[in-house]
């Protein structure tokens, strides 16, 4: 489970990075948390396109 919440939280914010803060907290991290443990950001513009098919649902 935990693997699934750290790429879950990575695919949130590099989908919506404008709404960081709230992935942080839905996730229950503070930003600080999650930037240091959670959060790995090394995707390409084509990555971000099919994980939107992933994650629009939740976070229109």
């Amino acid at each position: 489970m935990k693997m699934f919440r750290k790429t879950w939280e990575s695919w949130l914010i590099a989908s919506y990075p404008d709404r960081k803060e709230e992935v942080f907290l839905s996730q229950g991290h503070t930003s600080l948390t999650a930037l240091q443990h959670y959060v790995n950001l090394p995707f390409t513009d084509e990555d971000r396109m099919k994980m939107k098919e992933w994650v629009e649902g939740g976070w229109r």
